[in-house]
């Protein structure tokens, strides 16, 4: 499945709702338009509401991402995670590394 996204900002935070797959097909172009749209320092708040699949490649993408808002103090969030998603996160214990909320 393709995947969708739909990036926006309030005062506090970017937001990014995903649908679909971020895997290799998709995490490049993922990653350069969500560090694209981080025109100031901000915290990240991804709804993972929609999302179906993560592989290896797609976390690397939230890594990356991870790694340039850790520098500007700043968080990720990852809220509404379906459970095949989470039990990827927890595998790689990137569940230690993300805030990640129910």
């Amino acid at each position: 499945m393709k995947l969708n996204y739909k990036i926006s900002e309030d005062q506090e935070d970017l937001i990014v709702n995903l649908t679909g797959d971020l895997d290799a097909y998709s995490s490049e172009d993922f990653k350069t338009e969500v560090l694209k749209s981080l025109t100031t320092p901000k915290n990240i708040v991804i709804d993972a509401n929609k999302l179906e699949f993560i592989d290896s490649t797609g976390l690397g993408s939230l890594i990356s991402i991870y790694n340039k808002v850790k520098e500007e103090n700043n968080k990720i969030t990852i809220i509404n995670m379906k459970s095949n998603v989470k039990k990827i996160f927890e595998i790689t214990e990137l569940d230690k590394v993300f805030n990640i909320m129910e």
